[in-house]
């Protein structure tokens, strides 16, 4: 699951956070994934749950502030023409106020943006934005995250490479 599924999530968070510190906690259960990570001191936790039969599935980024909230809802690339939206929520401490505003970010599919980008990649000659290194970022970040499943055990730096490995 964490190669077939999460590596996608996983990517998106080091695209967005940088390179996590580390793994604190993993969880892994066939249809269930709990994570707990660091990226910058900044605690980060993935839920993912399987839900073969829905079609209309999302993905959710959610950051959090101590006076506002941004959640990036990513529908499932295959309803066409579904909207990637933009939610801001902010409150004020000590009040009822709220407010929530969202945004439409686009309506292009994932996987047409992939594969505009691989084209784009080819044609103008230049290196794709996600490269081999990339994924081999990804690749060791899903294994830190099993061998803290295994050990129960933090892993630091969990998306470099460790003494013996292939470098980077």
């Amino acid at each position: 699951m964490l190669l077939d599924n999460l590596v996608h999530e996983l990517n998106a968070l080091r695209g967005a956070l940088g390179e996590p510190d580390v793994v604190k906690y993993a969880e892994l259960h066939p249809q269930v994934v709990n994570l707990s990570l660091a990226f910058g001191g900044v605690d980060c936790h993935l839920s993912w749950v399987d839900l073969p039969g829905m079609a209309r599935y999302q993905q959710q980024l959610a950051f959090y502030g101590l006076d506002a909230r941004l959640i990036l809802t990513l529908p499932s690339p295959y309803l066409r023409g579904m909207p990637t939206e933009l939610a801001i929520e902010r409150g004020r401490a000590g009040s009822s106020h709220a407010e929530r505003v969202v945004e439409t970010v686009s309506y292009v599919e994932a996987f047409k943006r992939e594969l505009v980008e691989f084209h784009a990649a080819i044609s103008e000659d230049r290196a794709p934005r996600t490269d081999g290194a990339d994924g081999l970022h990804d690749v060791l970040l899903c294994q830190a995250i099993a061998r803290t499943f295994i050990d129960g055990s933090p892993s630091l730096a969990p998306s470099s490479p460790r003494p013996g490995e292939v470098k980077v």
